[in-house]
């Protein structure tokens, strides 16, 4: 397993801060890249980071304010998809990238397209896995979606059932659990087998808000009983909002609270 830190909180005039985890970790924290590639000056920024990142476990998280699982293949949006995706999966390729995060959408869902949606999206992961089947990099079905803003396409039961269908792996965004109301140690035992990563971060079970791990009504700790019973060679990615990005220290202080935590865990952080 690994924790990783994600990139979510930085636009490309700070990503270089991502780096100081990197040093202070000595290689041992890793990074969770969440590109912005509709930002001109991101991939200079990204080249330049290349010899930083290549000493720590690397995943990479979609854009997903750019790309539409939804979209129909004949449309500009599914144009501009592949096109980003094919962007992501050269730095991917160059960092040694441990597996792309997939979302099913970023949409809002009309109750009367749902199961069109998900037919298109289905088909879309289908076309991302053989993208990056080359390059021997796998997909990890992420749980997106707020219900209380009509985006998630699939609820608990719904998502379980499909990911045990799939060949992909699962990423666990415990914030999604938290605001939807999904029950998290069902979730986790139902998929134990399927899960290669957490998202974690906290919320007050209404907004999206990637607070601190502690910051919200998510028991953290209970999460950390069910990761070492059911999942302790998952990775664990702190995925924080905007407004903790100068917060180093305090994410240190969570980083350190992770790996004392999950020390009782069958495998050791690599």
């Amino acid at each position: 397993m690994a924790i990783l830190i994600s990139t979510s909180m930085y636009h490309s005039g700070n990503f270089k801060n991502i780096l100081h985890f990197a040093d202070k970790y000595k290689g041992k924290v890793g990074v969770e890249i969440f590109p912005r590639f509709d930002e001109p000056e991101f991939e200079k920024v990204l080249k330049e980071c290349i010899p930083g990142l290549k000493k720590v476990p690397i995943s990479i998280h979609e854009p997903s304010f750019e790309i539409e699982h939804t979209a129909d293949t004949n449309s500009s949006e599914h144009k501009k998809t592949i096109h980003r995706l094919s962007s992501m999966i050269k730095y991917a390729s160059v960092l040694g990238c441990r597996y792309i995060v997939y979302h099913h959408n970023n949409c809002t869902i009309p109750e009367n397209k749902r199961e069109e949606y998900l037919k298109t999206a289905q088909d879309n992961l289908y076309e991302v896995t053989q993208l990056l089947l080359p390059y021997g990099i796998s997909v990890a079905i992420e749980n997106t979606g707020i219900a209380a803003k009509n985006t998630m396409l699939l609820n608990e039961k719904e998502f379980i059932e499909m990911c045990r269908e799939s060949v992909c792996g699962v990423v666990i965004d415990l914030g999604h659990i938290n605001t939807n109301g999904w029950n998290m140690k069902n979730v986790i035992s139902s998929l134990k087998d399927k899960i290669i990563s957490y998202h974690v971060h906290n919320n007050y079970g209404k907004d999206d808000e990637h607070n601190r791990i502690f910051d919200g009504t998510l028991d953290f700790n209970e999460f950390v009983r069910y990761y070492k019973k059911f999942t302790p060679g998952a990775d664990i990615v702190i995925e924080y909002s905007e407004k903790l990005a100068d917060k180093e220290d305090e994410i240190c202080e969570d980083i350190d609270y992770i790996i004392e935590a999950v020390k009782g865990s069958k495998k050791a952080l690599a």
